[in-house]
């Protein structure tokens, strides 16, 4: 459906604002998810039909009520979940980092049991075209992450792709899983080498309350070190497949171009591939 209002969005408080997309209240109990540009469009798309499986298997995720267009953007609007992400939960209290890494791990772990529906794109085709065209990618780190992901497995399960504590609410109801426009159907290993990669490198946003950005530093470690733990219990993942899935996960990141954590990356897949 395509909102033809001269401002839809005017008089609407805007909720939340992300790389990808901006949240505005939808009237009652109901928020707009709306991305910051149409090319985004297919990624709504395969965000619905994740989240929707995802639900339907009893992973809590907001229900999907309707798909509409603004302005050429595409957006859903979503049930309306109050409640703060676990990087607000700690950063009101940086001791509940144990309890938000086990929360994090157990929900993954959850996720990583439900088939994927057939719509959504296999994690090799999301990840291989990405890989190809961006120039954020140098060619020589390019051509080895492909061979490497030719040789990884498929699987059959939902992996979010974007899973980190910033899109997991604490909600009256439970965990509450948001954010679905990355997802695909795979390897539950890649997911986690994902989550992996993002725990240890990932920057937070600027604007992040300062005991975030001190717990990049110093709380990184233990809060990856927790997740890991709890996820290890639940799975118990391969360590060699893990890595070969972090190496792809590293590459993939390039192509995000977010300037902050290039460094890290091409120094951790020039470890991996020295150049010939």
């Amino acid at each position: 459906m395509s909102v033809n209002e001269p401002d839809p969005l005017a008089g609407r408080a805007r909720l939340a604002v992300g790389r990808e997309a901006e949240v505005f209240e939808w009237g009652e109990g109901r928020v707009l998810r709306l991305a910051c540009s149409p090319a985004w469009a297919p990624g709504v798309a395969i965000g619905g039909a994740a989240s929707e499986a995802a639900r339907q298997a009893g992973v809590r995720t907001p229900r999907v009520l309707e798909t509409i267009e603004v302005d050429g953007r595409p957006g859903q609007v979503l049930e309306r979940v109050d409640g703060r992400d676990l990087l607000a939960l700690l950063a009101a209290n940086p001791l509940r980092l144990p309890t938000v890494a086990r929360r994090l791990a157990e929900v993954h772990l959850e996720l990583h049991r439900v088939i994927a529906p057939d719509e959504l794109p296999s994690t090799h085709e999301a990840i291989g075209p990405r890989l190809r065209r961006s120039p954020a990618v140098p060619s020589e780190v390019r051509d080895q992450v492909l061979d490497v992901l030719d040789g990884l497995p498929q699987g059959d399960r939902i992996c979010h792709g974007d899973f980190h504590p910033g899109d997991l609410l604490e909600a009256s109801t439970g965990p509450t899983l948001i954010d679905w426009t990355n997802a695909s159907r795979g390897d539950p290993i890649a997911d986690f080498a994902r989550t992996r990669l993002m725990l240890q490198m990932g920057e937070v946003p600027p604007d992040s309350p300062l005991v975030i950005r001190l717990l990049s530093g110093a709380g990184r470690g233990a809060l990856w070190r927790w997740y890991d733990r709890v996820y290890r219990r639940g799975s118990g993942p391969d360590d060699a497949m893990v890595h070969r899935w972090t190496l792809v996960a590293a590459a993939s990141r390039l192509t995000d171009e977010i300037e902050s954590e290039r460094p890290k990356l091409l120094d951790f897949l020039s470890t991996a591939f020295p150049q010939r």
